[in-house]
């Protein structure tokens, strides 16, 4: 027998409040925790730390214009057992609104709340006149999925997230004698650039923090990090002297540091396996490190190199007429 789902209208609600806040970190530990990872934990920690009142005039009111996150809630006897994230980018003079964070109180599934809550979350979107929305599923939830599916969007790439944890033991030195890395010399930078811009296209690297002017050869820029004591690290392979890859490092306040990885497809998974481990053993600072690559390449590459799958997530995006 099915339940009766009362009308959304009585139970949705915007986020508004520290009480929600403190809410809706509990409802996201409880609905993710087969698979948080440390920095959906630090997240989490956040939302609590912000849920904590500042009891003096000025923070009660300021409360209403401080909530650190939008989105939606659905709220049953006064307790908040659904939610929904509403995050916005503006990138090169466009606005993307990503949906995140949808979840469902176990004992409440099944009766529809994530399907309204999404719904009213692309009504509000469509109604500020955005032309579109976008949200992540990960490739192992079928069920999320369908839903999302259902509700027209549809998948435009799947992107997995390589991690190297300093667990896993030392990086490995892979030899290759075809393949020779150096430092990378500004005459390197036009061709990573077009690889970094196949590899991270502009209508996915939006929700990344790649930032290509970071990146580029600049010598005073580079002569200014290293007199204030900063690390950089680009290094290039050439594969039988032609440049066939270039990796980035930047650092991080989350839990691992990244590497910009722009090779040439032809020879992408041998120039990983080497690559990567010497970027990581030039470090030596015992950070993890992560890559994110387009899934379902260069799978034996990463391997080698002393990489492991962390999470491939879909890319799902719905267009308003």
């Amino acid at each position: 027998m099915e339940v009766a789902l009362p009308s959304s209208r009585q139970h949705i609600r915007p986020l508004r409040s520290r009480k929600d806040i403190l809410a809706v970190a509990d409802l996201i530990e409880i609905c993710f925790a087969d698979h948080m990872d440390f920095d959906g934990r630090e997240y989490i920690r956040y939302l609590r730390r912000f849920a904590v009142p500042d009891e003096g005039l000025t923070g009660k009111l300021l409360e209403p214009f401080q909530v650190p996150v939008r989105g939606l809630v659905w709220e049953e006897d006064g307790q908040i057992i659904g939610n929904l994230s509403l995050i916005s980018f503006n990138r090169q003079g466009k606005r993307y609104t990503l949906i995140a964070n949808v979840a469902t109180h176990p004992a409440y599934r099944r009766r529809g709340i994530a399907r309204l809550l999404t719904e009213n979350a692309l009504q509000q979107i469509r109604e500020r006149g955005e032309p579109e929305a976008w949200l992540h599923v990960r490739e192992d939830n079928p069920a999320a999925i369908h839903l999302y599916q259902s509700l027209g969007f549809e998948e435009q790439c799947r992107r997995t997230s390589w991690l190297w944890e300093p667990h896993y033991g030392f990086l490995p030195k892979v030899s290759n004698d075809k393949i020779r890395v150096l430092h990378r010399q500004a005459s390197d930078w036009p061709l990573q650039s077009r690889w970094l811009d196949e590899i991270y296209p502009p209508e996915i690297s939006w929700n990344l923090s790649l930032d290509k002017n970071r990146l580029k050869p600049n010598f005073w820029k580079d002569l200014w990090h290293w007199l204030n004591g900063g690390e950089a690290l680009h290094l290039s392979a050439y594969r039988n002297d032609l440049l066939a890859g270039v990796i980035s490092w930047q650092p991080t306040s989350a839990y691992a540091d990244i590497l910009w990885l722009a090779a040439d497809c032809q020879h992408e998974e041998e120039i990983i396996a080497v690559l990567l481990p010497a970027a990581g053993r030039r470090l030596r600072n015992g950070r993890p490190l992560a890559v994110n690559y387009p899934a379902q390449r260069a799978i034996e590459g990463f391997r080698r190199a002393g990489f492991q799958p962390h999470v491939t997530l879909i890319w799902m995006r719905i267009q308003f007429s």
